[in-house]
């Protein structure tokens, strides 16, 4: 399938930038761009699981984690 993707120049400087980058033409640079945004929405985030939104135990884990990190980091 074919289409015409109308860009700002800004966002063309932008897709050139990636298609050095990556070392590719700008339409198989748009076309990982897109891929690559898809596979970042379709992760699961556990956040998004209800078991784990609920579970007090792994809330609290979590945030024991975060706070032993936070220190690690400071």
């Amino acid at each position: 399938m074919s289409m015409t993707l109308r860009l700002t120049s800004e966002q063309d400087a932008a897709l050139t930038r990636l298609a050095r980058a990556w070392g590719t033409s700008k339409q198989q640079a748009a076309v990982r761009a897109i891929e690559d945004s898809d596979q970042k929405q379709r992760r699961v985030k556990f956040a998004d699981i209800p078991t784990f939104k609920s579970d007090v135990s792994v809330q609290k884990m979590i945030a024991d984690e975060r706070g032993r990190l936070e220190d690690v980091l400071s």
